[in-house]
């Protein structure tokens, strides 16, 4: 079996210091204002070293979250994180550890966000959590992946209300009432 070919370290750094570009200037200013050539001056590379990598700065951001942010339960809380509460703290307190850079993530708008990707990644951790809970006898009158999704659609929600200031909640009562909804919803 063919090992996967490891990228070249040059080009590892390049787009470690693009990425690291991209959310320096994200904590300054919206998404929307910066440009290729904000990204380029910050990282010190050229345009054309960032168009051999990417074709624009969208390409990038995904590229950055995929690479340069935790999307899994390991690195949002403790290790086989497998309960709504250390979901729901990893990745409230994860959010909250980087909220510059969250906030003017989710005020992106696009066809497809990141806020997307993340409601996508916590409605497959709750959808995991609700089919362990359904073997072990709990009941739930919709489909799992229905649940999953809608409950990640509302934490997200709430989420993106409480970092745009609409929702004056501490991160622990944040935690708190997302747990309660969801451990409400199954018996």
């Amino acid at each position: 079996m063919d090992k996967p070919k490891k990228e070249d370290l040059r080009v590892r750094r390049t787009k470690k210091l693009l990425s690291n570009a991209l959310f320096e200037l994200i904590r300054k200013k919206p998404f929307e204002k910066i440009t290729v050539c904000d990204i380029c001056e910050e990282a010190m590379v050229h345009r054309a070293t960032f168009y051999s990598h990417y074709s624009d700065k969208d390409e990038l951001l995904v590229h950055s979250i995929d690479e340069h942010l935790p999307m899994t339960a390991a690195d949002f809380g403790s290790e086989g994180a497998s309960d709504s509460r250390s979901i729901v703290e990893g990745i409230i307190n994860y959010i909250a550890d980087n909220r510059d850079v969250y906030t003017s993530i989710f005020k992106r708008n696009g066809a497809y966000s990141i806020s997307d990707r993340i409601q996508k990644m916590f409605s497959s951790k709750l959808l995991k959590l609700v089919n362990e809970r359904i073997k072990n006898g709990s009941v739930i009158n919709v489909s799992p992946e229905f649940w999953a999704d809608f409950y990640a659609g509302a934490c997200i929600s709430v989420v993106r209300k409480w970092l745009g200031g609409d929702l004056k909640v501490s991160k622990d009562e944040l935690i708190d009432n997302l747990n309660t909804l969801l451990l409400a919803s199954y018996a």
